[in-house]
């Protein structure tokens, strides 16, 4: 359909991303051939212009083009991770990776190629002692590289039998919150009945005026998770405000607050319309609920009366957040490291039934909140601590851009 894929149509916003130079692997227009196809037989969804020429830009056009163009900019930043590459200006603590097993195998394969094609039957005699020491040396490159790809497959293994687990287990947690919804309001009216019954007796009623502020905190959880995954069933995007955001997490883990003995510092925002990118809503569930869990055991490996602040902002294109906590803090080398899949500071042997705190860390919850920031073009990566706290995490994510901008 023109003008879609016509010499200067930038309809998937690849060529504007490229000048904006913050995906720095290539990905304009002309490093792809392809289509896209879409069906709508009643023409509810896409309207075509009075001239024929393409679709109205409605909101179906929007989340259309924007799903292309994240699927494609996640598959050359992969591709780029997999390389060794930079892909992003903000890419912090960035090392450029060694070659990988697949290409140790090419280059082996290309010495041989060589050899064989220089080894002419006149020259053979002579140089035979030298191409068997090239060709075992060739062929122990080739050996040692096909180990190192046995253990990366068996990592990438590892990671999505994992990953299949937590998806499964989402699903049952979506489960668990529909079916607990039915109780509470049974849980309220019995509360109150308990209240009227048993007014002349102070100590009891104070037991169940505590009862009924823990269902309440437990009817918050529940509610904030119920909104979460309902929204995961829509995928709709849209710009996320950070202040939002932070405070519906504090309204949640208020009670647990409380009962860890964790003093949770105002909030700082700087400035206002603190908008990301478009985003799903419940992404921002799973990177503040990982980065609370995370500084608890922190807090309570070192033994000191815990301390967590947030403080949010925006600088150049980007909207940031940082997490403080005074837990034991990070090794400097392990920095990067905790971002790795199944890098993980806790262990089944300090895991007790009677404690929810010391539950072992699957070493993913990093690693999939760092593959949900960079798909949006975003970073994450261990900050300098901001004044009286320990660890400070940065996240940056790209500002939601007006259409003025």
């Amino acid at each position: 359909m023109l003008p879609y894929g016509e010499q200067g149509n930038d309809w998937t916003r690849l060529d504007e991303s490229v000048r904006k130079r913050q995906i720095l692997v290539a990905h304009a227009n002309n490093s792809f051939f392809g289509f896209v196809e879409i069906s709508d037989n009643e023409g509810k969804i896409f309207e075509e212009t009075s001239s024929r020429e393409g679709l109205i830009e409605n909101e179906a056009f929007r989340e259309l083009v924007d799903f292309i163009y994240r699927c494609i900019i996640s598959a050359v930043t992969k591709v780029a991770e997999l390389r060794g590459r930079k892909a992003t200006s903000s890419q912090k603590g960035y090392k450029r990776q060694d070659i990988t097993p697949t290409q140790k195998i090419d280059s082996a394969i290309l010495k041989l190629e060589e050899f064989i094609g220089n080894d002419s039957s006149s020259e053979r005699s002579t140089n035979l002692g030298n191409s068997k020491e090239d060709f075992k040396e060739v062929i122990e490159e080739i050996k040692q590289a096909r180990e190192e790809e046995k253990k990366v497959t068996q990592q990438l293994i590892d990671e999505n039998n994992m990953l299949r687990i937590l998806a499964a287990l989402g699903l049952v947690i979506g489960e668990f919150v529909h079916e607990v919804k039915r109780f509470l309001p049974g849980f309220d009216a019995d509360i109150n009945y308990l209240k009227e019954a048993v007014k002349e007796y102070k100590e009891v009623l104070n037991r169940i005026e505590l009862l009924d502020e823990n269902v309440r905190a437990f009817t918050t959880y529940t509610s904030y998770f119920n909104k979460a995954i309902s929204r995961n069933v829509l995928r709709e995007l849209e710009p996320i405000e950070l202040r939002d955001v932070v405070r519906d997490f504090e309204k949640v883990v208020q009670t647990d607050i409380k009962r860890s003995k964790i003093k949770f510092h105002n909030h700082i925002f700087l400035g206002y319309d603190l908008f990301t990118t478009p985003m799903h809503p419940s992404e921002w569930a799973s990177i503040l609920f990982n980065l609370y869990t995370n500084s608890k055991k922190a807090i309570k490996r070192n033994r000191k009366d815990g301390e967590i602040q947030i403080k949010c902002g925006k600088e150049n294109d980007f909207v940031y957040l940082e997490f403080s906590d005074n837990g034991d803090g990070i090794l400097n080398e392990n920095e990067e490291l905790i971002f790795n899949a199944f890098y993980t500071t806790t262990s089944a042997a300090n895991h007790s039934d009677n404690d929810a705190d010391s539950l072992a860390g699957t070493g993913l919850g990093l690693k999939i909140i760092k593959d949900i920031i960079e798909a949006y073009g975003g970073s994450i990566y261990v900050s300098t601590p901001t004044e009286g706290f320990v660890t400070t995490f940065r996240i940056e994510i790209p500002k939601n851009k007006t259409e003025n901008e």
